[in-house]
C-alpha cells in the first residue's frame, strides 16, 4: 500500500478468492484491513494480539460501513487496548443479540415483508417448538456448526421438521451476516435428512365416506368448501379468500388474481359443472363479497382446520390432509389419461420451468379434463347422499 494506507480504490478492486478469504491490510493502522470471502462478502476487520492471544474481529460490512468509519473504529479500539488493556473483542460482541432476541427481528422485519402469512406462522412454530428451546439463549456470534448439527440430530425422528429448522436457521444467520453480527453461516455443511415424498389421494370409496359425513354435519359451508376443493384442485387459501368478482360464471371461469396465488401470477381455471353447482348453492342468501360466507357467524369462512379434523376422523380418514384433496383432483385427471401438462395448468403449478412446458396446452383440453373429474365426483356424491342441506 502507499503512504495513504488502505484506499477506497483498493477496497473496490478486491475480488473474491476461489476459496476461503483474502485480506488487504492497511499500513497506517496496525492490524486494520479489508477482508473478502469466496462468496463476495466484504468486511473491515481488525487483527491484534492481547495477553498472548491473537484475535480477528469484524468492524462492519462494506458498503454499509465506510472505509473512513472503519478506520476510526479501529483506531478507537487500539487506543482502548493501550490505555486500559480493554479487549475490543469483548467490547465489540457484548451487545450482540441472542438468537431468541434476533428471531423477533427476523419475524418482524424480513418475514413480514417477504413471506406469506401461513409461512410466517410456520416459522413462528419452528422457532418456538424446536429452535429457541435449544439455541435461543446463545448470542448470534457464539452459535457453531456443531450446535446446529446437534439440534438437527435431535430431530432425526422428524426429518421434515429437522430440515425446515435448518432452512429457517440458515435464513436467520444470513440476515445476521448482512447486519454485521457474523461473517459466516454455521448452518452451512450440515446435511439435510432424506425426505420421502408424501403422496396421498382419496379412492372412490373414501370419497363416498367423506360425502356421507359432510352431508350429516351441520356446518353446511364447511362441507361445500371441502367439495369445492375436490372439484377444482384449488389450494385452501385460494378458495377461502375467493370473492365473487373473481368468477365469470357465464363462462365457467375462475380468474385467480396474482395476489392470491402461490406463483404470484394470474391463474385462469375452467370450472366443471359440479363446481358450478356448488357455487350456485353457495350464492344462495349470501350477502358477502366472499364465496364462503358462514351466515351463522355472519363472517366469511377463514379456516377449515378444526372442521377438517372432525370430519376426517368421522370419515375414518385420519391420515388425510386438506392438501390431499388437491392430490385427489390431480390423480383423477391422470387416471383418465390426461398428461401432467394438463394437471400443471389446472393446478397453477408454481415451478416456472415446469410451467413453461405447459404453455402449449389448449383451454379446451383443460376443460375436458376438469369436466371428467367433476362428473366422477358428482356421481360419487349423488349416488351416496344428496347435496348438503341448508344450515
Amino acid at each position: 500500500m502507499g503512504s495513504n494506507g488502505l484506499t477506497q480504490r483498493a477496497v473496490d478492486a478486491l475480488r473474491p478468492p476461489a476459496t476461503g478469504y483474502q485480506c488487504l491490510w492497511d499500513n497506517l493502522v496496525t492490524g486494520f484491513g479489508a477482508r473478502i470471502t469466496a462468496k463476495g462478502a466484504l468486511s473491515f476487520v481488525l487483527r491484534y494480539v492481547l495477553d498472548g492471544r491473537q484475535r480477528l474481529i469484524t468492524l462492519g460490512r462494506y458498503p454499509v460501513m465506510s472505509l473512513d468509519t472503519a478506520r476510526q473504529r479501529a483506531i478507537q479500539y487500539r487506543a482502548k487496548m493501550v490505555l486500559s488493556s480493554e479487549d475490543p473483542f469483548v467490547d465489540r460482541y457484548k451487545d450482540i443479540p441472542t438468537l431468541n432476541e434476533y428471531s423477533q427481528t427476523y419475524l418482524n422485519g424480513y418475514a413480514k415483508a417477504n413471506k406469506r402469512p401461513h409461512s410466517i406462522i410456520d416459522d413462528e412454530c419452528g422457532l418456538r417448538l424446536y429452535i429457541l428451546p435449544t439455541l435461543g439463549h446463545m448470542r448470534l456470534n457464539t452459535v457453531h456448526k456443531r450446535d446446529v448439527a446437534a439440534l438437527h440430530y435431535s430431530l432425526a425422528d422428524k426429518p421434515y421438521r429437522a430440515n425446515r429448522a435448518l432452512a429457517l436457521l440458515s435464513k436467520i444467520f444470513n440476515l445476521a451476516i448482512d447486519d454485521g453480527y457474523r461473517v459466516d453461516n454455521p448452518v452451512k455443511g450440515v446435511k439435510h435428512y432424506n425426505e420421502e415424498p408424501r403422496t396421498r389421494w382419496l379412492s372412490i370409496d373414501e370419497t363416498s365416506r367423506l360425502a356421507v359425513v359432510l352431508k350429516a354435519d351441520e356446518h353446511r359451508v364447511g362441507g361445500l368448501a371441502i367439495l369445492f376443493l375436490l372439484a377444482t384442485g384449488a389450494r385452501k387459501g385460494e378458495a377461502l379468500n375467493a370473492t365473487w368478482n373473481q368468477f365469470r360464471l357465464d363462462q365457467k371461469l375462475w380468474i385467480k388474481p396474482a395476489s392470491c396465488t402461490k406463483q404470484k401470477k394470474e391463474h385462469v381455471v375452467e370450472l366443471n359443472d359440479y363446481a358450478m353447482s356448488l357455487l350456485a348453492e353457495l350464492k344462495k342468501d349470501n350477502p358477502s363479497p366472499y364465496v364462503f360466507y358462514y351466515s351463522r357467524l355472519q363472517s366469511r369462512l377463514k379456516d377449515l382446520a378444526t372442521f377438517w379434523q372432525r370430519i376426517r376422523l368421522k370419515a375414518e380418514l385420519p391420515n388425510v390432509r386438506i392438501h390431499d384433496l388437491r392430490h385427489t383432483f390431480a390423480s383423477q385427471i391422470i387416471n383418465q389419461g390426461f398428461s401432467l401438462e394438463v394437471v400443471g395448468e389446472l393446478l397453477g403449478h408454481s415451478n416456472l420451468s415446469t410451467t413453461r412446458r405447459y404453455a402449449h396446452v389448449l383451454s379446451s383440453t383443460r376443460k375436458a379434463a376438469t369436466d371428467i373429474v367433476g362428473k366422477i365426483l358428482q356421481e360419487t356424491v349423488q349416488s351416496t347422499v344428496p347435496s348438503p342441506q341448508s344450515q
